[in-house]
């Protein structure tokens, strides 16, 4: 889909990433769990700006010629890739952006090897928290994206960090650990690794 037709509402199909073949696939971009998926972005009020959590990565889409099962994906099958053009043994794959909500230009860019399959949180100290899929939870710097902090939590990352106060003092909560959707990106970053660790909420003071 390339957008909505604006008389009609209905979408605009790009026939070219349509797969209608069983031996022949079709570049599509993004993969299904790539660009701005279900890992939330967040504006800051006090910077103006939304962060959004992205992956870069594309699939090659072709149908099956198995009719598809309960646990199948429609008719299709595909093979996650990298973006065409890039160098496969290093492009990142996980990226932060920081955009302007009021001109829509980018402030900031980070990007990283590893997905980054988790929700972010902005505070108002100007911090914005994320978490990726080999179990690095950062704080950043919102003004300008530079690492303030990391730790190495127990498994991968992929839930809503939250904040609370308790007795004028402020905590950052986040769940990590079991298997993920985001660890599915590992097939094109073969080099990391990360293990599944158990369910586990870890809490943070703030100093």
């Amino acid at each position: 889909m390339t957008g909505l037709d604006l008389d009609t509402g209905r979408p605009i199909i790009d026939e070219s990433t349509a797969p209608y073949s069983v031996t022949e696939s079709v570049l599509a971009c993004p993969y299904l769990l790539g660009g701005k998926n279900q890992p939330s972005g967040v504006y800051s009020p006090d910077t103006g700006a939304l962060y959004m959590p992205l992956n870069n990565a594309c699939m090659d889409l072709w149908m099956s010629v198995e009719v598809a099962g309960p646990s199948d994906s429609y008719d299709i099958r595909f093979e996650m890739r990298h973006v065409p053009g890039v160098d496969p043994e290093t492009a990142p794959v996980g990226h932060i952006e920081a955009v302007s909500a009021s001109t829509g230009e980018t402030l900031w860019s980070y990007k990283q090897r590893a997905a980054i399959y988790g929700s972010l949180l902005a505070t108002g100290g100007n911090l914005i928290f994320s978490g990726d899929i080999v179990r690095r939870f950062r704080a950043f710097d919102a003004q300008t994206g530079e690492i303030l902090w990391q730790t190495i939590l127990n498994g991968p990352v992929s839930a809503r960090p939250m904040t609370y106060s308790v007795g004028g003092r402020q905590y950052i909560a986040i769940g990590a650990g079991g298997v993920t959707q985001g660890t599915r990106f590992l097939e094109i970053t073969p080099e990391l690794t990360t293990p599944s660790g158990s369910n586990t909420l870890f809490v943070f003071a703030l100093p």
